[in-house]
């Protein structure tokens, strides 16, 4: 080959590679900076998993340790002095100084106890510490490997949206033709539908390809043999019991954390989901202020015996067919349900951009001048007199403000939601979600299933003042009330007043035998002690209106399960102080890592104004937390004891504990989110959105969306996911100024080479 050829040569193939690299270019680094992006997501919780799990067993097993080692010094101290005790019985006596030997002898075996125990655990940690490292360098791997990983997928959406784009635009275009006039207007909104058309059919196939992925891995993978090795130690820990669903639901990162605000125990108790369709037992009990109640006239049965009853056989506890088993959701729900909330967010602010005419620079600016424009358009033509006028003002001022303040009552409306759904149907949340919920609420289990009993009869008949009430009803009650020191038949609803006339009507009768009683033994009723006079009332040595017969109802000492007594004021202050409390542990690191990651420059030339901003941020936003606490309590105790009970004194506290506090707790407490900045306020609504919207769902068709195995729940999934994947795409790429929160971070993926640095406001939540 002469020289001239080998140089063309090697010039065209130079070419060829550039063209081929130039080509790549646009692919390979959004679809590089995918994969990083999906590799984090899914193995930085995995790993913090692990060793989470880690810490967590080997502290279970200290305190093992340790309490065995004080149990056995126990021991060790009552046989010498068992032994001493017989020496003297014998007449022998120890001199002193084998008294000060044994003294020192025992203090250097406790001592040297102690070093082995701390010895043991030492080498137990070192022991297992090559379990963790292969657990995490195994999850590494496979997170960086595995063809059906959050990695990969989500490399190969960027590679397929690419290739579909670019697909799509070649053919419109040789169909089009290139010298067309109507190619040259219409080709920036081509460019936007293909992009969205691409990005979707590449969303979808991704959330398919993990469906498939989850559905088809039956064998036990690493994680789990890892973790069953961890905890060989501690078996009866509650982490083990966690095992079979290691990945925790994404819209609750905080669950783990929140959930240890209180300490309360949560005993266990039959609880099943209710049926509000289903017939009441016994006929029912009606919640209508209206019924009228008939009081039982059966006598208190004891406890030994009442408890004895339970188990009988052919009670109502026993009697009832074990519930079935609850269908799995589909283990790309949350990613579906987070994609669909992000994606109507994404909607609204592109349609306010648009209607202001797309001179808006930010989100914020675009929607504030389209809300305006919406507004001016509705209230054109109705100022043709003072009267219309004057609405047309109200009407826009009502709208600028619902506008400002729209983020907040999102989130007040999922809160209400999610938090009813909580109190009565917890079928339609996650167990995880539930359990951290009635933890950060420091409610007893028991009442939770008294009320959801009050309302729907199931899994207990239960209802004021009638005597079908099965044992086991009875004693839901009432062993609430005995565990929190007080009388068991505080808590037997057959004997209960309903009303303020009937407690009313029972305080006298018990008050006019006592008086009799007094007379016979020759003493002045009125001498005698409050506790003597009211003998044989049943709520005798309650405080507030129902010990002095006022008020029917259970009393608020049971309600407030210990905390404040039978105060509502105190029960909701001290409510909010542990919660803010407790809370501060968890914000003052949420708000100080990102300062010291992502602002150490600042931190360290400004120490003091930023440890400030820290405090007060930290303090804020415990205050939500605990103002949210509070406000799901202290409504129910408006609408039980508080104010309305006092106005209609006539209706039945069947009705009052029927749903009607709980509902007005719901909705109160979201309203505790305005205590925070409004820039995050937006963010927080995204957060819980999703939630509720699966509870609404659940609501409108129970059982499709939480059954993991409906193939049309599937394909909807598939749709809404691809869809609402694509608009955010779409709108990262042509608009990612639009683009607030966890989806901004697209914009940095789908960066080109060349544009605009590229904001990221998600650590912000802003917009």
């Amino acid at each position: 080959m002469p020289p001239a050829t080998g140089v063309r040569a090697a010039r065209a193939s130079a070419h060829r590679t550039d063209a081929i690299l130039a080509a790549l270019r646009p692919v390979l680094g959004p679809a590089s900076k995918a994969y990083l992006l999906g590799y984090l997501v899914e193995a930085i919780p995995a790993i913090l998993k692990h060793v989470l799990l880690f810490i967590n067993s080997h502290i279970r097993r200290l305190s093992r340790e340790a309490k065995r080692l004080n149990e056995a010094r126990e021991l060790e101290l009552e046989w010498q002095q068992q032994k001493e005790e017989n020496q003297q019985e014998a007449g022998g006596s120890a001199s002193d100084s084998s008294k000060r030997a044994r003294i020192a002898s025992e203090t250097q075996a406790a001592i040297a106890a102690g070093k082995q125990a701390t010895l043991d655990t030492v080498r137990s940690v070192l022991h297992d510490m090559p379990v963790l490292l292969r657990a995490i360098v195994q999850n590494l791997i496979s997170s960086a490997t595995s063809l059906r990983g959050m990695a990969v997928c989500s490399m190969l959406t960027i590679v397929l949206w690419k290739l579909v784009e670019a697909t799509l635009k070649n053919t419109l275009e040789r169909l089009q033709g290139a010298g067309s006039k109507d190619h040259a207007v219409k080709q920036s909104s081509r460019s936007v539908a293909i992009c969205f058309a691409a990005s979707a059919v590449a969303s979808a196939s991704s959330l398919t390809l993990l469906q498939s992925a989850s559905s088809g891995s039956g064998a036990p993978s690493d994680t789990g043999r890892d973790a069953r090795r961890f905890m060989r130690t501690s078996p009866n820990s509650s982490v083990s019991k966690t095992l079979k669903g290691l990945i925790a639901t994404p819209l609750a990162p905080g669950g783990h954390f929140l959930a240890r605000l209180t300490t309360l125990s949560l005993p266990e108790t039959p609880v099943t989901p209710p049926d509000p369709d289903s017939q009441l037992l016994h006929g029912g009990c009606p919640s209508s202020p209206i019924s009228s109640f008939r009081m039982g006239s059966g006598s208190l049965q004891e406890k030994g015996e009442l408890i004895a009853r339970i188990n009988s056989p052919g009670t109502e506890a026993n009697s009832r067919s074990r519930p079935k088993r609850k269908a799995t959701p589909s283990p790309t729900i949350d990613f579906t349900l987070f994609a669909l909330v992000r994606g109507l967010d994404t909607f609204v602010r592109v349609l306010l951009f648009l209607l202001a005419g797309g001179a808006a620079a930010s989100g914020a600016d675009s929607q504030t001048a389209g809300v305006r424009k919406i507004l001016r358009v509705s209230g054109k033509g109705k100022a043709d007199s003072g009267t219309n006028a004057l609405l047309a003002r109200m009407s826009r001022k009502v709208g600028n403000l619902v506008v400002n303040q729209v983020e907040g009552l999102i989130f007040v409306v999922c809160c209400a939601e999610i938090m009813f759904s909580w109190f009565y149907y917890p079928e339609r949340l996650p167990p995880t979600y539930n359990k951290w919920i009635t933890n950060l609420a420091a409610m007893d289990q028991r009442l939770l299933t008294i009320l959801r009993c009050r309302r729907f009869s199931k899994p207990y008949y239960w209802c004021y003042g009638d005597p079908n009430v099965s044992p086991a009803g009875i004693d839901l009650c009432s062993s609430l009330s005995e565990s929190l020191g007080h009388p068991y038949q505080w808590g037997d609803v057959t004997r209960l007043p309903s009303t303020s006339a009937e407690a009313k009507r029972m305080l006298q009768a018990a008050h006019a035998k006592n008086k009799q009683i007094a007379e016979t033994e020759g003493k002045e009723f009125s001498n005698l002690s409050c506790a003597e006079q009211d003998a044989g009332y049943i709520l005798a040595g309650a405080k507030g209106p129902r010990g002095r017969g006022e008020m029917g109802g259970i009393p608020c000492e049971i309600v407030h399960c210990g905390v404040g007594g039978a105060s509502c004021l105190a029960n909701a202050g001290l409510r909010w102080f542990r919660g803010w409390k407790a809370s501060m542990a968890i914000y003052v690191p949420v708000h100080l890592l990102p300062r010291l990651l992502f602002g150490h420059k600042l931190f360290l030339q400004k120490p003091l104004a930023s440890i400030l901003k820290v405090a007060l941020g930290s303090a804020r936003s415990a205050a939500f937390l605990a103002t949210f606490i509070a406000l799901s309590w202290f409504p129910v105790c408006v609408g039980r004891t508080l104010v309305l009970p006092k106005l209609f004194p006539n209706i039945s506290h069947n009705f009052w504990d029927g749903g009607l506090g709980p509902a007005m707790g719901s909705w109160a407490c979201g309203f505790s989110v305005f205590i925070e900045e409004k820039r995050k306020r937006a963010e927080m609504a995204l957060y819980v959105a999703p939630r509720a919207l699966f509870a609404i769902t659940e609501s409108l068709r129970p059982g499709w969306i939480s059954d993991g195995q409906n193939k049309s729940a599937r394909v909807a999934e598939r749709i809404i996911f691809g869809l609402s994947a694509g608009l955010v795409i779409t709108t990262a790429k042509y608009r990612p100024g639009l683009l607030r929160g966890i989806p901004s971070i697209l914009a940095w993926v789908l960066k080109e080479p060349g544009q605009k640095k590229v904001r990221i406001n998600a650590l912000r939540g802003g917009g």
